[in-house]
């Protein structure tokens, strides 16, 4: 990492402030995808931990783009809290992303309830003994063994991370898109293997 940790979250915190009197914050980010850096000017809301991507986030509105934004601690280079503060036009999409978010991917279209028939010798007793800690979770015993996983997501990527630990035991129920996403996401899998 090249940023300074405690320097950074200092600053995160020092921006963050008063729940209701945030300060701009200016931000030196390395993309995941490219590595490239890039400096933007967020207002925070909150921090999150994210137990499936293993990783401290910076949940912010994005001023220029109008939406919220995830930042990894890990990838934020550099922060400066800056003397203006923050305005955050609407906290609703902000909590909807905190609430709803699964291994740091969130969107903000409408949320949706996944819904998923696990079976095998192991998984079922799993989840009924310590559900997941997804958005929304709800585990119920169905007939044959299995059982069903239900959580609500905004985005595609979080529960297919998920449900892919899960191996041939998992099968997606609803909704059609996440099948379709998983669907497509296997068969590029197995072309790696052959």
């Amino acid at each position: 990492r090249r940023g300074g940790d405690a320097q950074v979250l200092s600053h995160v915190l020092l921006a963050r402030g008063h729940s209701e009197r945030p300060r701009e914050l200016e931000l030196t980010y390395a993309a995941a995808s490219t590595g490239r850096t890039g400096t933007r000017t967020v207002v925070p809301f909150t921090l999150t931990h994210d137990v499936f991507s293993g990783g401290a986030f910076l949940l912010a509105w994005d001023p220029a783009k109008q939406e919220p934004r995830h930042f990894r601690l890990a990838r934020i280079l550099e922060a400066r809290a800056l003397p203006k503060r923050g305005l955050i036009p609407d906290k609703h999409p902000l909590e909807r992303a905190r609430d709803l978010q699964i291994g740091g991917w969130f969107s903000p279209a409408e949320p949706f309830r996944v819904q998923v028939r696990v079976g095998g010798s192991n998984w079922p007793q799993a989840l009924l003994d310590a559900p997941p800690a997804l958005p929304k979770v709800e585990v119920r015993k169905e007939k044959g063994g299995a059982v069903l996983l239900s959580f609500m997501a905004t985005d595609l990527h979080g529960p297919t991370r998920y449900i892919l630990q899960l191996g041939a035991d998992a099968e997606v129920l609803e909704p059609k898109s996440l099948r379709t996403h998983l669907a497509a996401t296997l068969k590029a899998m197995a072309a790696r293997y052959r």
